[in-house]
């Protein structure tokens, strides 16, 4: 039976309006529930390799994660904790959690663990999650980061790998093409990218744009598929990662990726195609413009942008759409 946590998160949920509010009170909430787990058990050594101990930086999540011991499977396995972010998913869910659970099956070394998180659905999706029975069922707030970050709380293998949950040609094999990397010592970041049916709206019109002229390092170095939501990490990288509360936390991964010293092994798979379900959501466009906006300030790179010709081409653009509502 899958094990129930954050029961009155929905509730919470409600009253929380504000992202960067959100974000802290998660934050605050649970250092305080950390504070006990992030000693080793008596008797039991921490699994923390030197690599990860020289990686090491001030910052809430490295503290509470890379002091963390992270578990083996029975006969020392690897783990594998494969999160799957769920929000208004009914029609999806249920069949890819059936599919992420066969993953690695033929492998005797490696264990899957699967953590499914809904974010406030406002259908029915969390009985469709229940059918097929994940190991951890988390109900959370809303937010894509929200739930990333709640399911690495409550992951256990040093390898976390995240997968959408509205994929509809999902493949057990994709787990593995995105993990073994990693597990195979190859790589610390891996990203799983496909070819899409839809055009990438977010990506190509608020992501690229922006990238280009504030990090053109991390559009050098992640290009392909740059919001892809299947990726996995060791343990340790993720770790060190500031996850954002919302749809813009894969586009701050990815700078913070880049800029990370020392830097971690990241590397492209190819997926082939992979269809989903088209929501056309212009949320997750100012969501994304927004994460690059604050790591640009973090990063000291809005002078970029005040020198550019950006702003006024929004304006042009702005008046232009004016115009023609105008005429219209």
């Amino acid at each position: 039976m899958p094990q129930l946590f954050d029961e009155k998160a929905r509730e919470c949920s409600r009253s929380i309006n504000d992202p960067l509010a959100m974000r802290l009170q998660i934050r605050k909430s649970r250092i305080v529930g950390l504070e006990q787990e992030t000693k080793a058990p008596r008797g039991r050594k921490s699994r923390t390799s030197g690599r990860e101990r020289e990686a090491k930086a001030p910052g809430l999540w490295a503290d509470i994660f890379l002091e963390r011991s992270y578990d083996t499977g029975p006969n020392g396995k690897q783990i594998v904790s494969v999160i799957i972010p769920a929000r208004n998913e009914e029609k999806t869910i249920a069949r890819n959690i059936t599919i992420a659970r066969s993953a690695f099956q033929e492998t005797e070394d490696v264990e899957v663990e699967v953590i499914v998180t809904d974010g406030c659905s406002e259908d029915s999706t969390r009985e469709e999650i229940l059918k097929p029975g994940p190991d951890h069922f988390l109900e959370v707030p809303p937010g894509k980061g929200n739930a990333m970050r709640e399911g690495f709380l409550h992951s256990r293998g040093d390898v976390v790998l995240f997968s959408d949950a509205d994929l509809l040609n999902f493949e057990a094999r994709w787990i593995e093409m995105v993990a073994e990397p990693i597990l195979q010592g190859r790589a610390d970041v891996v990203l799983g990218v496909g070819i899409s049916p839809w055009f990438q709206g977010a990506t190509e019109t608020i992501y690229r744009p922006l990238i280009k002229l504030l990090f053109p390092e991390v559009e050098e170095r992640i290009s392909r598929q740059p919001l892809t939501g299947q990726r996995a990490f060791r343990r340790w990288v993720l770790a060190r990662l500031d996850l954002l509360p919302d749809y813009g936390v894969e586009a701050a991964m990815n700078i913070d990726l880049v800029n990370m010293k020392p830097p971690p092994r990241i590397q492209e798979v190819s997926l082939g195609e992979k269809r989903d379900v088209w929501k056309g959501n212009l949320d997750m466009y100012r969501e994304v413009g927004r994460a690059i906006l604050l790591k640009a300030c973090q990063y000291g790179r809005l002078s970029r942008l005040r020198e550019s010709n950006f702003s006024h081409l929004v304006e042009i653009l702005n008046q232009l759409l004016s115009e023609i509502d105008l005429q219209v």
